[in-house]
């Protein structure tokens, strides 16, 4: 993980509290952006340009002003974006911490939170945060190449690859089902796994479930 080109987005409705998380964590190497309520934030978050490419967290007092922050955590989930949280509290809101955990959460921390703490929590975050777009990335890889795919290639792939249990399918019981030749199948399949970039059928099975591969 690069911390240079991370950025924590610290939404805590206390200023003290604000400059010394965003003290401590720019000292450690992060990026960071200070916001005192949810409202604030979902104003000016775009995740199209703040998520996207990126690794990103974010620090959230769970009883901020206004909008709570398993109110943001909700908002945020209800809006499909993919933003690891890590909760503050100053209370052993026990509840809470369970709500947010279930909902997601990579953490929570009890304030005032011990550095090596914060800073284990922070990275957990991005960590996690970059993998995921590392997946999605790959997803969107996989269905550009699926979408390149002829009509038949399709065809054929659908045959070759149960996307239901995993199993697969000779190339002599797809020229039965499909009424043409062994070779034909044998050429349609080689051009799937050049366009695929697959190695393998085993490779194939991977990419049509990450791909989300349909007829």
């Amino acid at each position: 993980m690069n911390s240079e080109l991370s950025t924590v987005f610290i939404i805590e409705g206390k200023c003290d509290t604000c400059e010394s998380l965003g003290a401590t964590l720019e000292t450690a190497g992060f990026g960071t952006r200070i916001y005192a309520s949810g409202e604030e934030f979902l104003d000016s978050f775009d995740p199209e340009q703040q998520v996207r490419g990126q690794g990103c967290c974010a620090l959230i007092d769970v009883l901020l002003p206004g909008m709570t922050g398993l109110e943001l955590q909700a908002s945020l989930k209800a809006n499909q974006i993919n933003l690891p949280c890590v909760f503050l509290t100053c209370e052993s809101d026990i509840f809470q911490c369970v709500q947010a955990m279930k909902a997601g959460a990579v953490d929570v921390l009890e304030m005032p939170c011990p550095e090596p703490d914060l800073l284990h929590s922070v990275t957990e975050a991005l960590t996690r945060h970059e993998q995921e777009q590392r997946d999605n990335r790959e997803r969107e890889s996989i269905r550009a190449r699926l979408a390149t795919l002829t009509r038949r290639e399709r065809q054929i792939l659908g045959q070759l690859v149960d996307v239901n249990d995993g199993s697969t399918v000779s190339s002599e019981q797809i020229a039965a089902r499909l009424f043409i030749s062994r070779r034909t199948v044998e050429h349609h399949r080689a051009a799937i796994k050049k366009k695929l970039h697959a190695r393998s059928l085993l490779e194939l099975v991977d990419m049509v479930r990450t791909g989300g591969f349909r007829l």
